[in-house]
Order: C-alpha cells, then structure tokens, then sequence
C-alpha cells in the first residue's frame, strides 16, 4: 500500500476524459467568455434547433458539440471582440437521457431518464432511499441553497436496467453492450463499449456501472442457461421489481389482477387469487 501511495503524481489530476459531454437540445447553460468581461457572461439554452443566442456572436450552432469542443470554437469566435477571451462552459441543467434498451430485460425499448439529480431529487424519487432520510426535507432544501451547484447524480448502467422492468432469468450482465454517438473531433459516428455488471451485483465492483448518455443503445445479453443467483441480486439491489402483477381467471374466489412475488409459482398466484374453488377444471 505504501508502494501506491507514493507513485500517485499530479498527473493524476490531468488525466483526459473518456466521455466528453455531447452538447443537445434542452440543455441549459452558462457561458463566462472572460473574468475581466462579467458584462458578457450569460446563461441560455439550446433550442430544438441545435442553436443558442449569445452576446456579440448572435445565433450561434452547438448541437453535437463537446464542452470541450464548444469551448475551444467559442474562445476562436470571441476574439474578434475581446482581448483574450478565456471561454468557460458550465451545464447548469442537463437535458433528459433518451436510451434505447434492447436483449434480455422485461420491457425493451425506448426509455427516458432523468439527465440529473440534486441531492434531495436522488433522495427523493429513488426507491432505495430509507424513509427516514425522505423526512430529512428541510434539511436538504438548506443544504441545497447553500450549493449553487445542485447536479449530483447522473443516470448509469443501473439505472438503464431498472427502467427497462429489471433483468429476467436469462440475462448475462457479464455481456452489455452500449453503442454510443462519438464525437465530432474523434471523427464522429457511433462507437461500441462492452462492459461486465455481473461483477457489481456480484462483488460490488462499480466499475461497470459507467454513466450513460443521450442516445445510447444499450443491449443485454441471454445466456443458455437460467440464472437465479443473478435475478435474486437484482432483486434485493431493486434493479428487478420485487412483485410481479398477473391475472388470475375462472374458478377462482377473487379472480382478477393480483401482485405476486417474482420467485413465486403458478400456485402462488392462485393462493393470491383467494384459491381456486372446490369446483374446477383443469388449472
């Protein structure tokens, strides 16, 4: 451990990142073009255009654009108007994450996600918050007024499943795979990541639990063979529902819709189901 600790550098803190935010419709944002210009800072939003009204450029074109990206071009366009402009971007608000989720999950298709959460958001709508910290309200509100800075939680790999209904029997969360949109400075198009979940629900490995974004296609895997370790993990980390809810007919005391738990049996739902009555047909 000692050995570690002493090969940390301050390189460290210059390390580049994998996953440059891609600039959307419906993000909001604040552009400082110089700590000596204050008068030209700004805060707008993208229109569903892709395009965005600044001081002196007017009706500028951000769509598809890196922070980093949008950054540097701006930084290029502001000088014509300022003596050493020094461009700062901050997403004050993120637009909603549109996923497609496709393979091995309940309900397939298109979902749509939260882009960001404060801390009493997170608290608040997540199913995993005790209800003692949901009546801790008026302590996050001051806390929150306190940080201007109120983005805290962005929707991952996690996050993607629970949406999708949960995994099923059959999935293999050792084999998921995201294709994402590149950016335009790496040459555009779409590129391919394949991460392994299993490690998460199995050894609380985070590593695989990376940030999703706008326009991602996630695809989960099946294996040939049923796991159930996996799908009671997913149960208890409520990645998959806990009760199921099914319709129970005929003879029956109470037929109808009925919840059901997710390990539970055919004869589970009929016991739900008030029992089937003294005279029936075959089940």
């Amino acid at each position: 451990s000692e050995k570690n600790s002493t090969s940390l550098t301050v390189d460290y803190l210059q390390r580049s990142l994998t996953n440059d935010y891609i600039l959307g419709p419906g993000d909001h944002l604040t552009l400082i073009v110089s700590r000596f210009y204050p008068e030209l800072t700004s805060s707008f939003s993208i229109d569903g255009e892709g395009t965005a009204n600044i001081p002196k450029l007017k009706r500028v074109y951000l769509d598809r654009l890196t922070v980093q990206e949008a950054t540097k071009l701006l930084n290029e366009a502001y000088k014509k108007y300022v003596k050493y402009p020094n461009v700062e971007i901050e997403i004050t608000k993120y637009r909603p994450v549109n996923i497609f989720v496709t393979g091995e999950v309940e309900n397939p298709g298109n979902h749509t996600l939260t882009g960001s959460l404060s801390i009493q958001e997170f608290v608040i709508n997540s199913s995993e918050a005790p209800i003692s910290s949901l009546n801790q309200n008026n302590n996050l509100n001051s806390f929150n007024r306190q940080n201007n800075d109120q983005t805290n939680y962005f929707p991952k790999v996690f996050d993607a499943l629970r949406s999708s209904g949960g995994i099923t029997q059959f999935s293999d969360l050792s084999d998921i795979q995201i294709t994402r949109k590149e950016s335009i400075s790496n040459g555009g198009g779409i590129k391919i990541k394949t991460i392994n979940f299993e490690n998460m629900l199995l050894n609380g490995d985070s590593r695989g639990n990376i940030r999703i974004y706008d326009g991602d296609k996630i695809r989960v895997a099946k294996s040939n063979v049923a796991n159930t370790e996996i799908l009671q993990k997913s149960i208890l980390s409520r990645i998959s529902p806990r009760f199921l809810e099914v319709f129970v007919g005929g003879r029956v005391e109470i037929p109808g819709n009925t919840k059901v738990s997710r390990s539970g049996s055919l004869s589970d739902a009929i016991d739900m189901a008030g029992g089937a009555k003294v005279v029936k047909g075959p089940v």
